[in-house]
């Protein structure tokens, strides 16, 4: 009996359309996301896989009240900043007033439309970390030094220049979480 093995067909669709489906998903979060700032809302963006192991919430509210963005850390990909940032946890602040949570806005458009230029270069599956990771080093994080994906405090910086309120001298103020209470990986 004649037969014929599409598993190399699938294989390459899968490649393809699924790996664009799992990209356009990945970057749709964010934008939901970019949408409860816009309404006044502080957002935890978090991955399905994230493992909680104490309540890190006081942590984050207790967050200085300045700091528009908090990020964790991560090892991809590499920058000039000396560490990367995981999208799969992020907190927005929207509820600190309009002109604030636009910078934040920009961020996140921002982020989510180099994800998507990386995603083509690249062809990978992170987007949104690329995304990111990117925009946070290459617009000018200012640490005072830099900081490394293993730090151990809460680095605090302005982004600069593009991410400062026109005519007001504010520039979106970020915080790279603490690594030993924040890893990555265990």
């Amino acid at each position: 009996v004649p037969s014929f093995d599409g598993g190399a067909l699938l294989a390459a669709w899968n490649r393809t359309c699924l790996q664009r489906h799992i990209q356009a998903v990945r970057m749709e979060r964010h934008l939901a996301a970019a949408a409860l700032v816009e309404a006044g809302h502080d957002v935890l963006l978090t991955d399905a896989t994230a493992v909680f192991l104490k309540d890190f919430l006081p942590r984050l509210v207790g967050a200085p009240a300045e700091l528009d963005v908090l990020l964790q850390r991560d090892d991809w990909p590499r920058t000039g900043l000396g560490t990367a940032v995981n999208a799969g946890f992020v907190f927005l602040r929207g509820s600190a007033g309009a002109g604030r949570s636009q910078l934040v806005l920009r961020l996140v458009d921002d982020a989510v439309r180099r994800g998507l230029i990386e995603f083509y270069l690249r062809w990978n599956n992170i987007p949104d970390q690329y995304g990111y990771s990117h925009e946070i080093a290459h617009t000018a994080l200012d640490v005072g030094g830099g900081t490394s994906e293993l730090a151990n405090e809460t680095t605090v910086g302005s982004l600069r220049p593009k991410r400062c309120a026109e005519g007001r001298g504010r520039c979106l103020r970020v915080g790279l979480l603490p690594h030993a209470e924040f890893p990555r990986h265990g």
